[in-house]
């Protein structure tokens, strides 16, 4: 496989990329999330401070799944979700607010919305570089090894 295509572009992972949301029958709706990559550097240093901020709770089985899903909630508002387009309550556009994030992603009812967000999120493929000269200069060359041989290591 070549690696190259696996290169994502970390401005698309910092600064988000637009998903569409699908409703119960997959079909695509007007609504659109721009998120950013659950697996940057970014996200992993939020995640550590939103561990240590619960820690207290964490120790606790009655309170350990509250925790969590305090530090997921946090994570979606502070870090994943950076705009939206699309949301409607009854008729009303819904402004992309932090108090209007964290009220649509926590609700219980509204489950299938931080499904596909964190879907999205984690989809390397929604981040994928396009492979400019520029990036490709950086990336390890094959030597004198046949690529179509498989790499083998001797043990003695």
């Amino acid at each position: 496989m070549d690696l190259r295509k696996l290169v994502t572009d970390k401005e698309k992972e910092q600064g988000g990329v637009w998903i569409t949301l699908v409703d119960l029958a997959g079909l695509p709706t007007d609504a659109r999330v721009k998120v950013r990559r659950l697996s940057s550097g970014a996200y992993r240093k939020l995640a550590a401070e939103k561990q240590i901020s619960y820690r207290h709770l964490m120790g606790d089985p009655e309170t350990r799944v509250e925790a969590i899903n305090r530090a997921a909630l946090d994570m979606l508002v502070e870090f994943i979700v950076v705009g939206w387009e699309g949301f409607e309550v009854d008729g009303v556009v819904l402004e992309f607010t932090p108090e209007n994030v964290r009220a649509i992603f926590g609700d219980p009812q509204l489950v299938t919305i931080n499904d596909q967000v964190s879907a999205g999120a984690g989809n390397a493929a929604n981040y994928q570089a396009e492979l400019t000269e520029d990036l490709l200069k950086n990336l390890p060359r094959s030597s004198s090894v046949d690529s179509d041989t498989p790499a083998t290591s001797s043990a003695t």
